[in-house]
């Protein structure tokens, strides 16, 4: 029953009460903010690449010059799942005679983990807090939990736990974002390096890939949270019709 406007100092101690899943939600949605930002790089660098001007001083820093043709086609889409997806699709299908066949792989192995990650992310970032009674604290503490919430995504909230499969979510945002720069910078390295130009500062290495460290634990809540397939259910054989005698 609504009874008017909530003092604000309610709200400070709710917040206060809530900080670490509060913290979670805003390291998280952090982290998957800089992943996108990362591919997003990756599509501006492959807009770029190998175009040629008159001006000599447009042959070499050209992503400059199509940042805001890029950002019109990358925001086209809502979805951080479809711009991904766009990002490798620009770079697969670039006519180019360079060798981006590493590029590639190490792109859409980074993608198909950004997806999974994401998904996570997502719940996280579309539930709310709530607080429910501990009996062996004799308090009410904070939950990540909604009344609207479909049962499925519930399920893998309860099996998540705690907060520390949250920060090793973070980490892996982190480190696949930092991932997916190096191979950029590699990438680029070879576009540069096509115009006789040498790419000074990252590390002329390619980057291995991060251990992901929560992917098994999400693919085994992702499993235990299915429910199980029902059976086919099987169709009586029908009797063939007996002839009729002429």
């Amino acid at each position: 029953m609504y009874t008017g406007p909530v003092p604000s100092s309610v709200w400070k101690a709710t917040l206060r009460a809530a900080h670490a899943h509060l913290l979670a939600i805003g390291e998280v949605t952090y982290a998957a903010s800089t992943l996108q930002d990362s591919f997003y790089q990756i599509f501006l660098l492959v807009i770029s690449m190998e175009r040629r001007f008159d001006d000599p001083r447009y042959q070499v820093f050209s992503k400059g010059i199509f940042q805001d043709h890029a950002l019109a086609i990358w925001h086209s889409l809502q979805s951080d799942h479809h711009q991904r997806e766009m990002a490798l699709a620009a770079l697969v299908s670039l006519p180019s005679h360079l060798k981006l066949r590493r590029t590639i792989k190490s792109l859409q192995w980074a993608k198909t983990k950004a997806s999974k990650l994401a998904e996570y992310r997502n719940l996280l970032a579309h539930t709310p807090i709530k607080f429910r009674w501990d009996d062996r604290k004799s308090t009410l503490v904070p939950v990540f939990s909604g009344h609207g919430m479909r049962k499925a995504h519930q399920r893998k909230l309860e099996l998540v736990g705690g907060l520390q499969l949250w920060r090793t979510i973070r980490n892996d945002l982190l480190n696949l974002s930092n991932y997916v720069d190096g191979v950029c910078a590699q990438c680029e390295r070879l576009g540069l390096a096509d115009r006789g130009v040498d790419l000074v500062g990252p590390s002329r290495t390619w980057p291995g890939k991060p251990r992901l460290r929560s992917l098994r634990r999400l693919h085994e809540i992702s499993t235990r949270s299915s429910p199980p397939a029902s059976p086919t259910a099987r169709r009586p054989r029908r009797r063939p019709a007996s002839k009729r005698s002429p």
